[in-house]
């Protein structure tokens, strides 16, 4: 329990000192350029353009290559991406926080909801400190569902610390690398973020274990990971209640399926 409560210390910690210091209260006047043109004393009068030769212009070796420059801000958490999918895999379940369900009054299936339920800016509100609490009997997820990884509560902490922002952003896709996908890598990622929630031990949904790559593999072998993933109508559509993952990852899973679905 010490330990428990040393690394919950740390963490609180680690989130105050190192994400709170990246969102200062203070305001700034907007730095406005001066887009003013000096023409005094400019003389146009007598500028002749009608003898430009442009027949010799040698354009063979003109570099136009350009590089893809990344528009999502690395530093920061988007809603969309990251923790809507942490939220539905974990908490707006059945039995717990969905619409239907909504235990306690408290429903966490969309930003509106998600929102209403914590302060931004401020770490100190009922869901993040059910999230780090170390007691079985308030912690959210409940046992026997697994608790929040490190990095799934350190995204949730920086968004809140962020302003807790309805935003999003995806990143085009250049190239889908789709060859030697690790599952430790690629693949356990994915399902940490979208499937383990809901498909962990003995209470897993519809029976298929995902938190383990013994069950994973299972799922792999018969089919139904693709074809839920694929939204093949033969199988129900994953990730529940969430849209359809982007074709590059799904991509990447059946390359990793194809592969043997190794534990790599």
């Amino acid at each position: 329990m010490m330990l428990k409560n040393l690394l919950k210390t740390s963490l609180l910690f680690i989130l105050i000192v190192a994400l709170g210091s990246n969102f200062s209260a203070c305001k700034h006047d907007p730095i406005i350029p001066d887009n003013t043109i000096d023409t005094t004393g400019t003389d146009t009068t007598d500028t002749d353009t009608t003898n430009t030769d442009t027949t010799n212009t040698d354009t063979t070796n003109t570099d136009t290559t350009t590089v893809q420059q990344p528009h999502c801000d690395p530093d920061s958490v988007y809603f969309e991406q990251t923790i809507l999918p942490i939220f539905a895999a974990n908490c707006a379940t059945s039995g717990c926080h969905d619409a239907i369900s909504h235990e306690e009054g408290v429903v966490l299936d969309n930003y509106a909801h998600i929102y209403d339920e914590i302060d931004p800016y401020d770490l100190d509100n009922n869901v993040f400190k059910a999230i780090i609490d170390d007691s079985d009997n308030n912690r959210m997820p409940p046992p026997p569902y697994q608790r929040l990884t490190y990095d799934q509560t350190l995204a949730i902490a920086q968004w809140i610390l962020q302003g807790a922002p309805n935003n999003s952003c995806v990143e085009p896709v250049v190239v889908c690398e789709t060859t030697n996908m690790s599952y430790a890598n690629d693949i356990l990622p994915v399902l940490q973020s979208y499937c383990i929630g809901c498909h962990t031990g003995a209470n897993a949904g519809g029976g298929v274990v995902l938190n383990t790559h013994a069950g994973v593999k299972a799922s792999a072998d018969d089919g139904a990971l693709l074809g839920s993933i694929q939204h093949n109508p033969d199988y129900s559509p994953m990730p529940k209640t969430l849209p359809q993952l982007d074709s590059c990852t799904i991509a990447q899973i059946a390359s990793w399926i194809q592969a043997g679905a190794l534990n790599n």
